[in-house]
């Protein structure tokens, strides 16, 4: 380990640092330096020291620009699957990872208690990989984190998996979350057909705070706390000359409305707000599920379906519950509960037909799983569960038609469950890999 450099940190742009760099070497193309400024400039003002992971080492001598290039006592990680990064000597505060940013598990186990300010994906730039490190890795973003991808060009490049308009390409993932971001406005609206909009509704809307796209770069930001409810119009000013003002607009009126939005964007003075509890609660009820626990889940999902009669997840996770104890009606109330109140969440039927096939009940297992996957067909994880459900209750022609359509259209981000499908095909490996 190289000792660390004893000249004084001062704040200077990317470029100036990455001109005076000497040692391992850093490829960037010219466009990136003024990015990563216009990116992070106002994390670097603050002059707090930042976490960063970056994905793709090479060389190493980008570790060590961002280490020059944060400010003093910022933690920096690097991770990459070439066996010669071990060989790189690094200065103080640099760790390096081997392993793939695309392997859940080794993500999970590595970083478990670790959180990022900045995540950049400088990895391998295959479509499939840039998707399945943003999942795996999103996540583990601070509030208020950025994710930087970088060469997304070759989205548009053959070798890499891309071209102009290619449905799984990278680029066309990140576009869609925008429909993510504006979530709250397409409430109640069937996606155009064709589409795969609706994971990027539900999963990125309370999340996603923004999206840049840059010449060949993207960032994504995350809100600094979830966003739970859509934002409302606000009134300012007393003469309303043209256009009435509705009372209940002005900017005293909405002050909790307000409050919540400065702690959505900004961390700052988040109002007592019950979702905490809510949170608290639900996570102590699906850890109890997860410990088989059920009469435990039972009694505190029963005071979430008191407390919060409008959430959906509540009586989702009851009617897991009652499939559980093997009490089919009352999943199916529970669970017909949370699809009035949650039509476009086909994951939560999803998971119930799993819970039925795992408590005995493959009949209802097909049956919650068939209709999830009508609604909503990329639900890719409940593939194998339908399958498995069909084999239990002697629909094998179903079920291999069921897996050979799903190994046909899992997209390369998929590549573990697409294996599982494969190896539960008769004579498995016969099916050809879609190009």
């Amino acid at each position: 380990m190289e000792m660390a450099s004893t000249t004084p940190w001062r704040k200077q742009p990317y470029l100036d640092v990455y001109r005076n760099h000497h040692g391992l070497v850093s490829h960037k193309w010219t466009q990136f330096p003024f990015i990563y400024d216009l990116i992070l400039q106002a994390r670097i003002e603050a002059g707090r020291p930042l976490t960063l992971l970056e994905i793709g080492v090479q060389n190493g001598g980008s570790l060590e620009i961002w280490k020059k290039y944060l400010p003093p006592g910022s933690e920096i990680h690097g991770m990459d699957i070439n066996l010669a990064c071990l060989t790189l000597k690094f200065s103080d505060g640099i760790q390096f990872h081997l392993g793939s940013a695309t392997d859940l598990e080794f993500v999970n186990a590595i970083f478990r208690d670790t959180r990022f300010d900045v995540v950049l994906d400088d990895g391998s730039h295959m479509q499939g990989d840039i998707v399945s490190t943003f999942l795996n890795l999103f996540k583990k973003l601070k509030p208020g984190g950025v994710y930087i991808v970088e060469d997304l060009q070759t989205s548009y490049w053959l070798e890499y998996g891309g071209a102009l308009g290619r449905h799984d390409s990278a680029i066309e993932f990140f576009k869609r979350m925008v429909d993510g971001i504006n979530g709250d406005y397409s409430t109640g609206q069937a996606p155009k057909a064709g589409t795969d909009a609706i994971p990027f509704l539900s999963l990125y809307r309370e999340e996603v705070a923004s999206i840049a796209f840059y010449d060949s770069v993207c960032a994504i930001t995350r809100y600094h706390a979830p966003k739970r409810e859509r934002f409302a119009m606000v009134a300012a000013g007393e003469n309303a000359n043209v256009a009435s003002l509705p009372p209940e607009q002005t900017v005293e009126n909405r002050a909790p409305q307000l409050a919540v939005a400065q702690a959505v964007f900004t961390g700052e003075d988040a109002p007592s707000d019950p979702v905490s509890e809510f949170e608290r609660l639900l996570g102590r009820g699906i850890e109890a599920v997860h410990r088989d626990c059920l009469e435990q889940a039972a009694a505190i999902f029963s005071e979430l379906l008191y407390r919060y009669p409008q959430d959906p997840l509540p009586p989702a996770w009851m009617a897991i519950v009652c499939a559980g104890f093997g009490l089919a009606d009352g999943a199916q109330d529970f669970i017909s509960q949370a699809q009035t109140l949650a039509p476009e969440r086909a994951d939560l039927k999803a998971a119930l037909g799993e819970t039925f096939l795992k408590a005995g009940n493959p009949e209802l297992g097909a049956q919650y799983l068939r209709d999830a996957l009508a609604n909503q067909p990329d639900l890719w994880a409940a593939y194998p569960a339908l399958a498995q459900s069909l084999f239990e209750t002697g629909n094998d022609d179903e079920a291999i038609a069921v897996l050979e359509s799903a190994v046909a259209a899992i997209p390369p981000a998929q590549a573990a469950i697409r294996q599982t499908l494969v190896e539960m095909l008769p004579g498995n490996g016969e099916i050809e890999s879609p190009q």
